[in-house]
């Protein structure tokens, strides 16, 4: 995105007409970056509970071959 930064020369009408549209432009961008921070926050949310879903799943599967184990180590 390409900002217009005012320059000194013209009126201050004409200068205080392109701060309003530096700022305008500096909103709009502002509002784009939030939205897409908010979207890879969202899509980081849903990886960490992927991972921890599958890290529940390998504790639990760990869990029970440490049970068999033990089970077998007693000869039962």
């Amino acid at each position: 995105m390409g900002l217009t930064v005012p320059n000194k020369a013209g009126d201050r009408e004409a200068n205080q007409k392109n701060w309003d549209k530096l700022i305008a432009q500096l909103q709009t961008k502002l509002d784009t970056v939030g939205s897409d921070i908010q979207t890879q926050m969202v899509k980081m949310q849903d990886q960490m509970g992927q991972y921890n879903s599958m890290m529940q799943g390998a504790n639990s599967a760990i869990s029970q071959a440490n049970q068999v184990l033990q089970s077998v180590a007693k000869g039962g």
